[in-house]
């Protein structure tokens, strides 16, 4: 009868409908998780391991199980104080000189940025530490935060007075995207990585987010990695995984210190149970 074989039809599409949804919740549930990435026999000895952000007293906490400091602008940071503490190669970012911050999330570019960089740069000489960066950062996450026309004003800008330092021989230019927008000027920085937590590990996956920006990548370029410790991250696949892949410059977790987001708590590795693994995967960086 027709009306049975319409039934029997609409019956048919909403099991498919269902499969296809089933299938789609564990590819995403899928990404979302940790995958097994084995330690590769040979190991490398040239990684970066350090803490996005410096906080309080996280340099004399941290010491023993990082090989490189990452300045980040973050409420009651102390560049200055923190780089003369730490004593080791830096990551600084810039971005209060380059940009200002119109709201969280509109950052444009500073008419002064090149006098202010200068500025900075000449204080950072007087105190006897500018040899010590050796990474700039301009903004975090740009492609969430600013337009593409004044980021590259300020990589031009940076990459301008930089030549004025004998001490920035070298120093490289790095740019940590926000995982899940469209990249932009990733041709611009040496160094280019991207955060996604919820994701975790899955990043990895073939064909996922890393392997995303890992295509964009120019000769020479490098990646950065970023588990996130804040939100309960396992470190041991991203350590594995740099340790497999000859273009990881470095592992940098989120982050050390419990801070706070628009008046809510962010809580830090060093508060949470994820604590000894990230002190474990930092030494066994840190003293190959």
């Amino acid at each position: 009868m027709p009306e049975l074989s319409a039934i029997h039809f609409l019956i048919g599409i909403a099991v498919l409908l269902g499969v296809a949804y089933a299938a789609y919740r564990q590819y995403e549930k899928k990404k979302k998780s940790d995958i097994t990435i084995p330690l590769p026999e040979r190991l490398r000895t040239d990684l970066k391991f350090g803490y996005y952000g410096t906080l309080g007293n996280q340099i004399k906490e941290t010491f023993d199980h990082i090989n490189v400091l990452w300045e980040a602008p973050m409420t009651g940071s102390d560049p200055i104080r923190s780089i003369r503490d730490a004593g080791i190669d830096t990551i600084l970012d810039v971005q209060a000189c380059v940009f200002k911050h119109n709201s969280r999330w509109d950052s444009s570019f500073r008419e002064n940025a090149e006098e202010l960089l200068t500025i900075f740069f000449d204080q950072l000489r007087s105190e006897g530490i500018l040899h010590l960066i050796k990474v700039i950062v301009p903004i975090d996450e740009p492609n969430a935060t600013t337009k593409e026309a004044d980021l590259r004003q300020a990589v031009e800008v940076i990459r301008k007075v930089i030549p004025n330092y004998h001490e920035l021989d070298g120093v490289k230019l790095a740019s940590i995207y926000y995982g899940g927008k469209p990249y932009f000027a990733t041709e611009l920085f040496d160094i280019i990585g991207f955060d996604k937590y919820n994701r975790r590990s899955g990043i990895f996956s073939p064909g996922a987010m890393y392997d995303e920006l890992k295509s964009l990548l120019k000769p020479g370029q490098q990646t950065i990695i970023m588990p996130g410790g804040s939100y309960g991250q396992d470190p041991t696949p991203f350590v594995n995984f740099a340790h497999a892949n000859p273009e990881v410059w470095g592992v940098i977790p989120f982050m050390w210190a419990t801070t706070e987001d628009d008046g809510s708590p962010v809580p830090g590795i060093r508060d949470l149970p994820v604590r000894d693994a990230y002190v474990r995967a930092g030494e066994s960086l840190v003293s190959i």
